[in-house]
């Protein structure tokens, strides 16, 4: 087997049981009675771990792909004409399915997140956006490493 396509497979692993975590987790939240008098919505902490934990995968694992693909991107076309743009297939060819899938899966969820966490539905929705806050801040300097040019060391 290939390494692409094991990295294909643990990408797509680590997609799936995200997903049914973090859909658990905002289900519940969106469903949970918020009459006067109920007792906020507080999940599991386990459950916070493991979306923590999955989510961390998915974003780390994600920038970390596209980092990869720009760098061998940049390398292979250095000296080229940059006038002209790449095309879908060229693009989807360089990152692959799963890691696009993944960064459009891991921004689509972080919207739902933020969109949970402002409307009042207890402490679950806040505590799944502080949650993803800290996972964005990884993901967002893992995709910082993307501004170091190809050559430097």
């Amino acid at each position: 087997m290939k390494s692409g396509t094991v990295y294909a497979v643990l990408l797509s692993a680590i997609l799936v049981a995200t997903l049914v975590i973090w859909v658990t987790l905002l289900v519940q939240s969106w469903t949970y009675p918020t009459a006067e008098g109920t007792t906020p919505y507080d999940p599991p902490d386990s459950l916070f771990w493991a979306a923590g934990a999955l989510l961390t995968a998915l974003g780390t694992s994600t920038a970390a792909a596209l980092g990869f693909s720009i760098q061998d991107l940049k390398a292979q076309t250095a000296g080229l004409d940059y006038t002209q743009s790449l095309s879908r297939a060229e693009v989807v060819e360089t990152f692959g399915i799963p890691v696009l899938v993944s960064a459009i899966v891991y921004f689509a969820l972080g919207l739902l997140i933020f969109l949970t966490g402002a409307v009042p539905w207890g402490a679950g929705g806040f505590d799944a956006l502080l949650v993803y806050g800290v996972t964005f801040v990884g993901w967002l300097a893992g995709a910082l490493t993307l501004l170091k040019p190809a050559s430097a060391v």
